[in-house]
Formats: C-alpha cells, sequence, structure tokens
C-alpha cells in the first residue's frame, strides 16, 4: 500500500475517528464526574464508555472490512489484514502526542520546570482522554499507566473490528446502510459468476458444438 493512496482513500476515515472519539471523551466526563471519584461507579461507568465507544469505531472500521472482503473475493483486491491497525494508528496521532507530553512531564513534576507543564497536560489529557477516565477509578495511581495504555487500546480497537468486518461479523445491524446493501448486491454477482464460471457444460452444449 502506498502511504499517499491509503491516507487518500482512508484519511477521511481516519479524521471520523478522531472526531468519535472528541465526542466520546465529553460523554466519558458526563458519566465519570458526577460520580465524585467513586471507585465502583466510576469504574461501571468507565466500562460502559469504553465498550460504547468500541461500538462507535466498530461502525466506522468494519464497513471498510466488509468491502474489502468483498473486493477480495472479486479479485479486484489483495488481503491487508493490518489495514485496521494503521487506519487506528493514524487516528491515534493526537493521542499519541498528548499522553507522551503528559507522561514526560508527570515524570520530570519534581523538577521545577516540569511542575507547571506536568499539571497543564494532565488537563488536557484529562479532557481528551475522558473516554477512558472512569477506568482510573480502579486504583488511585493507575493513571499514567492508562494514559501510556490509551493510544494502543484505540488502535486495537480499530484493528479488531476491521477484521471482524472482513469475517461478516456486524455487532452492530447494517441492512438498513445503503453500503452494506451494495455490498451484499455486489457479493450476490460475485458468486453468480462465479458458478456461471464453474458450472460444467451440459450434453445439449456439447452436442451443438460437434455439429458446428
Amino acid at each position: 500500500m502506498k502511504i499517499q493512496k491509503f491516507l487518500n482513500d482512508y484519511g477521511y476515515t481516519a479524521v471520523k475517528l478522531i472526531v468519535t472519539h472528541i465526542a466520546m471523551s465529553i460523554f466519558g466526563l458526563m458519566l465519570y464526574l458526577p460520580t465524585g471519584g467513586s471507585p465502583m461507579l466510576g469504574g461501571i461507568f468507565g466500562i460502559v464508555s469504553v465498550i460504547f465507544y468500541f461500538f462507535m469505531i466498530n461502525n466506522d472500521i468494519s464497513k471498510i472490512g466488509a468491502e474489502d472482503a468483498v473486493k477480495i473475493r472479486g479479485g479486484k483486491t489483495v488481503a491487508h489484514p493490518a489495514k485496521g491497525f494503521i487506519i487506528g494508528a493514524i487516528s491515534a496521532i493526537p493521542d499519541f502526542i498528548i499522553c507522551g507530553l503528559y507522561l514526560f512531564f508527570w515524570y520530570f513534576q519534581g523538577y521545577e520546570w516540569a511542575k507547571s507543564a506536568s499539571v497543564i497536560f494532565m488537563f488536557i489529557g484529562v479532557l481528551w482522554e475522558g473516554v477512558f477516565m472512569g477506568l482510573t477509578s480502579f486504583a488511585a495511581k493507575s493513571g499514567p499507566i492508562i494514559f501510556a495504555c490509551i493510544p494502543f487500546i484505540i488502535i486495537l480497537f480499530a484493528g479488531i473490528s476491521y477484521i471482524l468486518g472482513s469475517k461478516n461479523i456486524n455487532l452492530i445491524p447494517l441492512d438498513d446502510n445503503p453500503e452494506e446493501e451494495e455490498r451484499k448486491r455486489e457479493a450476490k454477482k460475485n458468486k453468480k459468476k462465479f458458478l456461471s464460471f464453474s458450472k460444467p457444460e451440459s450434453k445439449d452444449d456439447e452436442d451443438e458444438d460437434e455439429l458446428m
């Protein structure tokens, strides 16, 4: 896969995932903040938020996997199992930057030059990664660990969603989706072509060939 073509084909999807991430961060904070830091409630709402986030990612990425599966069967493209992980990695670039800066200044927060920056990037990190904040309720000191894992969680969610889509495993019903209907029509057409090519000639066809 050429980088420029890949970005042209899937850059919009990566941007959609970033927008989804922002929306889910707001949603996650709305669930987490009213708990008042309660480990039980915060943890439960955190799990619900992350599961919902996975379904949102799956809704966008599984379609690409399903479309590629049809193209692969039709011989129009070759399989790229890592495609979902790559799209997820592109969408996680802001997370790598924000989480990386937070972890850097958190590690050096004992120094005067890093103290203020540590507070600033912690605040930015909490706002940006609000969807995962409920998970920190399980352990008071788990914050830095969660922030180190977040970008890779996003990549994992996108990769799994693509693989599920390529196997036609739909976690969300797509029957009313025009793209899914088109995918099904194309799959039926390709199946008919395959059957017509593989069907042996009948006796009548052989007789006609001999007469000619």
